[in-house]
């Protein structure tokens, strides 16, 4: 175990070294902004007050629930200066599943936004813990106001009572699964620092980079792909509340943002949107896309506007930044996530944990500082899915001929019909293709003769109409025939998560109903 002194994972006291007037954060909903001198006073005395008035050693966790905010990140800080661990909670759960996350976490207190007391009041009685803190000014009873609380900790930075070591956890981050409780995925002051490094010498990330952060932080995608990176660095974040298509649109256009990453549906939203051709992209000196490939459509849309999307594929136990792809070659290669990051092995492996030869299809599986050392209070799972000293993603994909990766479908969505594999990613990314086709999703539904057949379900484009016919005659010599769907479904939209994954599961629900 290697030990350093705080400083090595206090990235604001490294930068306030050399630039404490430059800009760090700026709420785009209060119009707060903080340099990074402020920033680290702030997180200072939130570290300070946890200390002395919470009683929080290293190791203790804290949990954060809140929509976007500056304060997101001071805590984020705080609790890298003494050891703490952040629990940031999904905001769109139920109270019952916000309830499991914090039992199971056993955080000695929670910060919570003036729009999730509904929670406390709901759930008081499962709560084990009495310390809170309200966000946006916001009182209630038994509450102490986040401001207020500040003011405990003017007495300096905070005493490090204990060695950091970069194997500590930092943060961690319940992952939705498909079934079951959600897990707690660790991330190590290491993991943390080496994704950092993957992302700057994958993305050229520099201090002048202005970021523009519209993914909720409570999820990997917004906290860790470019928000820390870029942190790291000594740019510049905006933040956005939550997403919402014509105000990146309207940012962009209007502020001086030059990275930004989101996920491929809201790339698509942006494109359909009515201000997109009006919009100035020249500012953008990187945009890159996650959580799905891409569609064609997408891509081509924004490259006729002067944005080469770059794309990525990673999770919340790995770092996330595992791939990623130039945008030189997300035309030439798309459908692929790319190549592994810097810091990070990667490998094909089939159902017995050997390597397949490039081409063939198996499970991804990882492995290097940025991988997450387990699951919270769960040893059974952080021995399956470290078995062999790889972490195994559930994910399939296969490698081609130049080493890029091609993600083909989650392990536990593979439908086998007749005996053979069908990997719903690979349909998908041929009905992307249709001009006519906003978005889609291929599930496994029960069969008497084949036993599991594929069933699409898809929404056309505003304004367009289509047919089933004309859907699957589409697919007719792009695909093998008994990959085609047997059957297709119409939708408006589809169901997703904060990070704009499609949940499948609530399909296959729906479509059992049905």
């Amino acid at each position: 175990m290697v030990h350093m002194s705080r400083i090595a994972f206090d990235w604001l006291e490294k930068i306030v070294t050399k630039s404490p007037e430059k800009t760090a954060l700026v709420d785009l909903f209060t119009n707060r902004s903080y340099t990074y001198q402020q920033l680290n006073v702030r997180a200072n005395m939130l570290a300070t007050a946890w200390q002395d008035k919470w009683g929080i050693l290293k190791g203790d966790r804290v949990a954060i629930l809140a929509k976007n905010c500056t304060e997101y990140i001071e805590a984020y800080f705080a609790a890298a200066k003494i050891g703490a661990i952040l629990v940031p909670i999904n905001i769109r759960l139920a109270g019952s599943e916000i309830l499991y996350i914090l039992n199971d976490s056993s955080p000695k207190g929670l910060i919570l936004g003036e729009d999730f007391l509904w929670f406390v009041n709901s759930e008081k009685r499962g709560i084990r813990f009495e310390n809170f803190l309200l966000l946006d000014g916001a009182t209630a009873e038994g509450m102490t106001s986040y401001e207020d609380f500040l003011q405990y900790g003017q007495g300096g930075p905070p005493e490090l009572e204990e060695p950091i070591s970069l194997d500590d956890p930092h943060v961690v981050i319940y992952t939705s699964g498909t079934t079951g409780h959600p897990k707690g995925a660790i991330q190590t002051h290491g993991n943390i620092l080496f994704n950092s490094l993957n992302a700057n010498l994958a993305l050229d990330l520099v201090s002048t980079d202005v970021f523009l952060c519209s993914l909720p932080l409570f999820h990997t995608g917004g906290l860790h792909v470019q928000t820390t990176p870029t942190l790291h660095t000594g740019g510049t974040i905006l933040i956005m509340r939550s997403f919402d298509a014509g105000e990146v649109l309207r940012i962009i256009h209007e502020k001086k943002i030059n990275t930004i990453f989101i996920v491929a549906t809201m790339w698509q939203f942006m494109l359909e949107h009515k201000d997109f051709h009006k919009t100035d992209f020249s500012g953008l000196r990187m945009a890159w896309s996650g959580g799905a490939s891409c569609p064609l459509p997408v891509l081509e849309g924004f490259q006729k506007k002067g944005v080469l999307l770059r794309q990525g594929y990673g999770l919340s136990e790995v770092g996330p930044d595992a791939t990623i792809l130039s945008a030189e070659d997300g035309i030439r290669k798309i459908g692929s996530s790319g190549k592994a990051t810097f810091h990070t092995e990667l490998r094909i492996f089939d159902s017995n944990d050997c390597e397949v030869a490039r081409g063939e299809e198996g499970e991804i599986v990882l492995r290097g500082p940025t991988v997450t050392p387990g699951y919270w209070n769960n040893p059974k799972e952080t021995a399956e899915a470290l078995r062999g000293g790889w972490f195994h993603t559930g994910d399939l994909a296969r490698e081609d001929e130049e080493g890029f990766i091609f993600i083909v479908g989650r392990k536990k969505e593979m439908i086998i019909s007749g005996g053979e594999n069908i990997y719903p990613a690979e349909i998908e990314n041929v009905l992307y293709t249709h001009p006519k086709l906003a978005e889609v999703a291929v599930i496994g539904v029960q069969d008497e003769k084949w036993g599991e057949v594929g069933h699409a379900v898809v929404c056309p484009r505003s304004g367009e109409q289509i047919t089933e016919k004309e859907i699957l005659d589409f697919m007719q010599g792009k695909l093998a025939r008994y990959k085609i769907p047997k059957y297709v479904s119409f939708r408006e939209s589809l169901p997703r998560n904060a990070s704009g994954k499609i949940l499948k599961r609530v399909l296959q629900k729906e479509l059992h109903r049905s």
